[in-house]
């Protein structure tokens, strides 16, 4: 298993993302000489790769619907909104 100081993941994760998903490799990041973290690939029974458009629509029809309780949901959604108030810019505190 190969380790990575955080420094140099932030510097490439795109190479680290790349070396997980094309050979499989688990990467350990490390802060200070100590492993705080592993990121590991998913097995190939779980991936779904979309390689074409076609592959991207498969893959969404292939999900669960929402089906009758979508029109509570957004309901309830809308009353979440209601009650939380007006958004602010979170910069501001």
């Amino acid at each position: 298993m190969e380790r990575v100081n955080i420094a140099e993941a932030r510097r490439d994760i795109d190479g680290l993302i790349d070396q997980i998903a094309a050979r499989g490799v688990s990467i350990q990041l490390e802060r200070d000489e100590c492993v705080i973290a592993t990121i590991v690939p998913t097995p190939p029974a779980n991936r779904k790769v979309c390689q074409t458009m076609d592959d991207l629509a498969a893959l969404l029809n292939s999900l669960p619907r929402l089906g009758d309780d979508a029109e509570a949901f957004e309901r309830d959604l809308d009353e979440i909104r209601k009650s939380a108030g007006p958004e602010g810019d979170p910069w501001e505190s």
